[in-house]
């Protein structure tokens, strides 16, 4: 079966904005996650390695999105703080179909298309923008 950590974003290049992939280990668990980052912030696509039909989406703006709601420690924007907002749905009803059939490009295309609906769009064509931090 595959899994979100046999994804590789590089498959997929839209200007302004990076794929990367990365593992985390929180406690007892260990994290995979692919992420598309821009200016406007990210979305994190994460599974647990040991129990892969267990994810989420979570994502990162620069700028606050929920009123009230304060800014967390964050590693994936530069600043070290971001506002984050997370589903767990998204990842079982949109992602893991995919994930498990091997539709890697797909998972990267609608992981882009998440930040661009969340985002308000693609960023300008900067050099540097979106780069990894």
């Amino acid at each position: 079966m595959t899994t979100l950590a046999h994804i590789n974003g590089e498959i997929l290049h839209v200007p302004g904005l990076t794929l990367w992939g990365r593992r985390q280990v929180r406690g007892l668990h260990t994290k995979h996650s692919l992420i598309c980052s821009g200016p406007a912030g990210a979305v994190e696509l994460w599974a647990h390695l040991d129990a892969p039909d267990m994810g989420g989406v979570e994502f990162h703006d620069v700028r606050e999105q929920v009123p009230g709601e304060g800014p967390e420690p964050c590693d994936l924007l530069p600043g070290g703080v971001c506002f984050v907002e997370g589903s767990s749905g998204i990842y079982t009803r949109q992602f893991l179909p995919m994930i498990t059939a091997g539709q890697s490009r797909e998972v990267c295309e609608h992981l882009t298309d998440l930040y661009v609906i969340h985002h308000g769009g693609l960023p300008a064509r900067t050099p540097g923008v979106g780069s990894r931090p």
